[in-house]
């Protein structure tokens, strides 16, 4: 129906003619820099398309055109499969866009403060209902450690990043995954910096959830010793590391949970 509807980038329109939510956070991340007003006019179909617990589905395929892509076993997802919360990059720009229109104090800047202004009001609940279901659906074996639902042993289709090597056995509770703890623990400084940034409507934290520094103080707990980088958890048990480096050691650093401060920065990024 009309609430439904999708105005999105798609990664070919030849071969993927739909929405992927992982891929929009980084198509948004271009064209909010290119169009900010239209760029909020394609966050806001996709929070639209949020259902009542705060779940977005990771494939928009919508219309025959989309659906001939698709293998029908594909087409019917599980609302308990999560995707990161890329659509918080872009929003996460726009604010700080906001911040500076407001120190330029230019009139002509005016009607797009006031825009990127009422799309952050709008957007603030439904993201924290989305990040709120990402934490209580994806909840790992202990607290504040998060685990993607959906993983087989060779590929997490959840994750974004779909055959990237995580623990060495099969899927269980006890891992923990670091990338996804980077991700929550971004959304909750984005939405931080929405409410200081409109202070005068009183914007209230999640209350389902900590806040950034409580979280982040957490993430020493994926530093592996050995390896002197940051992994994922295969044993919460043992704090055994999932003992592959790769893309997601630097997610800490990408995602902005490491302080520049930190020690373990330079060993990161060597």
């Amino acid at each position: 129906n009309a609430d439904r509807s999708l105005f999105t980038a798609v990664p070919t329109r030849s071969f993927f003619p739909r929405g992927f939510l992982w891929d929009e956070g980084f198509h948004q991340l271009l064209l909010s820099r290119w169009d900010p007003i239209l760029s909020i006019e394609a966050l806001r179909t996709w929070l639209n398309s949020m259902d009542e617990d705060g779940w977005i589905p990771r494939e928009r395929i919508l219309g025959e055109e989309a659906r001939a892509k698709v293998p029908p076993e594909f087409q019917v997802q599980s609302p308990l499969i999560a995707n990161p919360p890329t659509l918080l990059l872009p929003t996460e720009y726009l604010a700080r866009r906001l911040k500076a229109l407001r120190t330029a104090n230019q009139p002509d800047s005016l009607p797009e403060a006031t825009r990127i202004e009422e799309f952050l009001l709008t957007a603030y609940p439904r993201l924290v209902k989305l990040i709120e279901w990402i934490s209580r659906t994806q909840s790992g074996p202990e607290k504040n450690t998060y685990r993607w639902r959906g993983r087989t042993q060779n590929l997490t289709l959840a994750s974004g990043l779909d055959d990237y090597p995580r623990a060495p056995q099969v899927p269980w509770e006890k891992e923990a995954h670091l990338d996804l703890f980077c991700w929550i623990s971004f959304a909750l400084r984005t939405l931080e910096s929405i409410r200081h940034l409109l202070p005068h409507h009183s914007l209230p934290p999640p209350s389902a959830l900590p806040d950034f520094q409580t979280l982040s103080d957490s993430l020493d707990r994926y530093w592996d010793d050995e390896l002197e980088q940051f992994s994922d958890i295969s044993n919460t048990d043992t704090n055994e590391h999932s003992g592959h480096l790769g893309y997601i050691a630097i997610f800490p650093v990408a995602l902005g949970v490491l302080p520049a401060s930190s020690p373990k920065l330079e060993k990161v990024l060597r």
